[in-house]
């Protein structure tokens, strides 16, 4: 016997297949289900918003690598809290299911009935694999669930940036569990629980000084630079994977939470945080640029193609004094996207 749900959410195109995206797609047919309101007009964009406001709730949006690349406190506690998209724990699930207002519930055994009662209900589910599934190109180890026939799995088509799709449908000895969903219940957590999330990860952020000490390497009159040419390359080589994330993650932050009608659906008053949203969307695309900024001056730098022989360029010199200024840029945006979620917080 053959059974399929008529699936007709998007993924994002640039999220894979980790829990975020899957159950992002998965919220969306479930809502239209149950007959209420989703940004119809505009589904790709809807997911990818919600996707990118789950990455802020596990706190990958706004946790700041430090200088040696050493784990921060923060980064290590939400490790352990939280997981990521490609293997999140139970406690991100929850989390995450909790605050969109759904019953779920994980299962580990019994997957063949498991599915078939699921689907003959109109419900799609979310299977764990075992392993991360790179073979297919789109890793996570996660996949929708929308039908079955016989002992056959069916998904849904996914489409990708990469155009990649899974080389072969997922089977039921290759699911570690299942995630079921049910009724549509009250938020067991809500904005004010994400807003608390996020001044915490920023509090501690600050509180380890991180781009204070970005800046201080920066610092052409203070800090110690010994061998100049040497201390160039190896510091501004460091502003590579800075400026892309800090550019990435704050694009992810604006989409997350410059989506009024995603943020109203989930239980915001948007006329009364109107001051939060402005304020997070005009210093996160300061932030974006600023990384963009850092990663041009990182060019500009090996333009020279320094050596230890060659006369110290004095062009350098405004190079990395610019280069200390944008850290400086980015304390501020953070500190005023601090004040407003702190601000926010009071109104609950």
């Amino acid at each position: 016997m053959k059974k399929q749900l008529q699936y007709n959410s998007p993924f994002w195109i640039w999220g894979g297949l980790g829990f975020y995206n899957c159950y992002a797609s998965v919220y969306m047919h479930i809502q239209k289900e149950n007959g209420c309101a989703v940004a119809s007009d505009r589904p790709e964009d809807f997911v990818e918003n919600l996707n990118n406001l789950f990455e802020t709730m596990a706190g990958q949006t706004l946790m700041r690598s430090s200088w040696s690349k050493e784990p921060t406190i923060m980064e290590k506690e939400l490790a352990l809290r939280f997981g990521n998209g490609s293997n999140a724990t139970d406690e991100l699930v929850d989390f995450i299911v909790g605050f969109t207002g759904y019953e779920y519930k994980k299962i580990t055994a019994d997957f063949k009935q498991t599915v078939m009662d699921s689907i003959n209900t109109g419900k799609p589910l979310i299977a764990k694999l075992k392993s991360d599934d790179w073979q297919s190109g789109l890793g996570k180890g996660y996949r929708v669930i929308i039908g079955y026939d016989e002992d056959a799995l069916l998904e849904p088509s996914y489409v990708f940036e990469s155009n990649t799709t899974p080389a072969k449908a997922v089977t039921y000895d290759q699911i570690e569990w299942l995630y079921l969903f049910g009724d549509k219940i009250a938020q067991k957590y809500t904005m004010l629980d994400v807003l608390k999330q996020m001044e915490e990860i920023m509090n501690s952020d600050f509180s380890q000084g991180i781009w204070v000490d970005f800046a201080y390497h920066f610092d052409f009159e203070h800090g110690d630079w010994g061998e100049k040419v040497a201390q160039v390359k190896q510091r501004f080589a460091r502003l590579e994977d800075m400026g892309w994330d800090l550019s990435c993650m704050s694009h992810s932050l604006q989409n997350a939470t410059g989506d009024r009608e995603l943020l109203q659906s989930l239980g915001l008053d948007v006329e009364q945080h109107d001051e939060l949203i402005d304020t997070l969307g005009e210093q996160t695309h300061l932030l974006h640029n600023l990384g963009y900024q850092a990663n041009a001056l990182r060019e500009s730098v090996f333009a020279f193609q320094l050596n230890d022989e060659q006369e110290w360029p004095w062009n350098l010199n405004g190079l990395i004094t610019s280069t200390a200024m944008i850290f400086d840029a980015v304390m501020e945006c953070e500190m005023k996207i601090l004040l407003a979620i702190k601000k926010a917080i009071r109104k609950f």
